[in-house]
């Protein structure tokens, strides 16, 4: 039987476990920084379906709306900045994918594949498919909400 000490799985576990904390991190960062306040014109997607964020950000609104210091330093309401933001798909679930459409809005996710690394989602259009969602929302999922990010709609476009 191998010992930890005999595991290589360093580099998996940072894929695995790693990025999706540090993309939790650098979004909630760019919420107590203001920056969607300050950038409003700038589209920012993040990936892993914003990692953690969604699970900080109702505590985050919360000591948002509880702590004055942290209410005069972000000017808006965290969860309004996150609403602001993109994030991709690859989360590997049903559930996680529908609480990401709770969390940040149907208009917010694209789709993503992690594609060329190992782990990825071979499928992610019948993974949103598979969500039961809505023709319309699985469609949004799948391409509007992408060509509105990438600025390839009439929407973008004066």
């Amino acid at each position: 039987m191998k010992q930890p000490s005999d595991c290589t799985c360093g580099i998996d576990a940072q894929q695995v476990i790693g990025y999706p904390g540090d993309v939790g991190l650098a979004a909630a960062s760019a919420i107590t920084s203001n920056l969607p306040v300050r950038r409003p014109k700038l589209r920012i997607a993040f990936s892993h379906g914003g990692g953690t964020l969604a699970s900080l950000l109702p505590r985050l609104q919360q000591g948002w709306g509880v702590f004055p210091a942290l209410q005069d330093s972000v000017l808006q309401a965290p969860v309004a900045q996150a609403r602001r933001f993109f994030y991709d798909t690859p989360v590997f679930d049903t559930p996680t994918l529908r609480h990401l459409v709770d969390s940040f809005g149907s208009t917010q996710l694209l789709i993503g594949t992690d594609y060329p690394f190992n782990f990825h989602d071979r499928t992610p259009v019948a993974r949103i498919e598979a969500a039961g969602f809505e023709a319309d929302l699985a469609a949004a999922l799948v391409h509007r909400n992408a060509e509105r990010f990438l600025g390839l709609t009439k929407e973008n476009h004066p």
